[in-house]
């Protein structure tokens, strides 16, 4: 039990720290709504020709428009999947709220409402893993090897 409880604390702050570099990114629009509209409108405001946006990471790399191409194929395709998982991770906390300050509380309910969390949780981070190598498969050595020495810079920046 206690293996879980703490399984599922790892999950989640995994989730918010994965997060974190798209929300420190995100610009309000102009009616003053934060809301992207999608996750390919989330990925920052210098884009590939046609409005399409490129990861922060790849910006740079010369991608030639077949590569962007397959990248935005690939991004596009994993935008419902992805949106499901945000909405069950969502569901799953809104319940556990509720469920928190309402007089119908049990540690077995909270239990399998923190699992189910945790589980969208990790679908949703195999799912960037699984896309993030589809696109690294795309790339040439060259810019592999340009994108291997920005984010070592990155996690020498990162770690403290």
């Amino acid at each position: 039990m206690k293996t879980q409880l703490t399984l599922i604390r790892f999950m989640i702050a995994s989730s918010i720290a994965l997060g974190l570099p798209h929300g420190a990114e995100a610009k309000p629009m102009m009616d003053g709504r934060n809301d992207c509209g999608g996750p390919l409108q989330m990925m920052g405001e210098r884009g590939m020709p046609g409005g399409n946006h490129l990861p922060p990471l790849l910006r740079d790399l010369n991608l030639n428009e077949a590569q962007r191409d397959r990248i935005f194929d690939l991004m596009h395709a994993q935008a419902p999947a992805m949106r499901d998982q945000a909405k069950a991770i969502r569901k799953a906390q809104m319940e556990l709220r509720r469920l928190g300050l309402s007089g119908e509380y049990s540690e077995t309910k909270a239990q399998a409402l923190a699992e189910a969390s945790a589980q969208a949780m990790a679908k949703m981070a195999q799912r960037h893993a699984r896309t993030d190598q589809q696109i690294y498969q795309i790339l040439t050595p060259e810019q592999r090897k340009q994108l291997e020495e920005r984010t070592a810079r990155r996690q020498q920046i990162d770690m403290p």
